[in-house]
């Protein structure tokens, strides 16, 4: 899937949150579960890959081991069963 411009790649992630190891982990971790990040000003937004939640990263965090158990708490908060659905699409639909 491309990029657009104001998504974030993962090196553009690690460059962001640079002086904050957590948070840069946290946020690679849930981009690779389909996250999408997105610059918006100083801050961030995370949207999930159902469409359904997203939420704010801040830019610079004050406590970076808080800031990350937040960002990993957040993200945990997605209604949908990405795992499930993704097995889904592989198997293709039930005839």
């Amino acid at each position: 899937m491309p990029l657009t411009s104001d998504e974030l790649s993962k090196g553009d992630a690690r460059k962001s949150w640079r002086g904050y190891p957590e948070t840069a982990k946290a946020v690679l971790q849930i981009m690779k579960k389909g996250w999408v990040v997105r610059r918006e000003g100083k801050h961030y937004r995370a949207y999930c890959p159902c469409g359904v939640s997203d939420f704010t990263l801040a830019g610079s965090p004050g406590r970076d081991a808080v800031h990350a158990n937040k960002v990993r708490g957040n993200a945990s908060k997605c209604p949908k069963q990405h795992e499930v659905l993704r097995a889904r699409k592989r198997q293709g639909p039930a005839r």
